[in-house]
């Protein structure tokens, strides 16, 4: 049996608007506005749209399991259980970063087996949820000062 339906959720309180990561066939980040009227008399006008990659013709990945937006930046940061791939896209939609969850890189021993889902702290460490119950955190590579000559 197929797994397709909706998998990730993220708030975005700046602009009051909800993402929602479709896992698959098709891929899609869905973005929900007009919640912050929910509950009040006076009514409310719910908005639903696709985000897409402004400059992507896909978004590098074969399901979405999880997303969540860094507000500090704005970026989006989707993640891929099958692809075990976390890529970073900046508010216009350009993808910016790519985070593989593969063994060796970022000091992984082996594959992150089953990423579901993902968190960005506010020292800007990322934390990703994988099955069967495991826990990572990734911390940002300290800048390097250049040294005067």
């Amino acid at each position: 049996m197929h797994n397709s339906s909706f998998e990730g959720v993220s708030w975005d309180s700046a602009h009051h608007r909800l993402f929602v990561v479709k896992e698959k066939l098709p891929l899609r980040v869905l973005v929900i506005s007009g919640l912050q009227g929910l509950g009040e008399t006076s009514g409310f006008n719910i908005d639903i749209s696709e985000w897409k990659s402004s400059s992507a013709a896909s978004l590098f990945m074969s399901d979405l399991s999880s997303l969540t937006l860094h507000e500090p930046t704005g970026h989006l940061l989707l993640l891929s259980d099958e692809s075990a791939l976390l890529v970073e896209y900046a508010a216009d939609g350009r993808p910016i970063g790519l985070m593989p969850l593969w063994r060796g890189f970022h000091g992984l021993q082996r594959k992150v087996p089953q990423p579901e889902g993902v968190a960005v702290g506010r020292d800007d460490a990322i934390y990703v949820l994988s099955e069967p119950n495991l826990f990572y955190r990734f911390e940002r590579a300290p800048k390097r000062r250049l040294r005067n000559t």
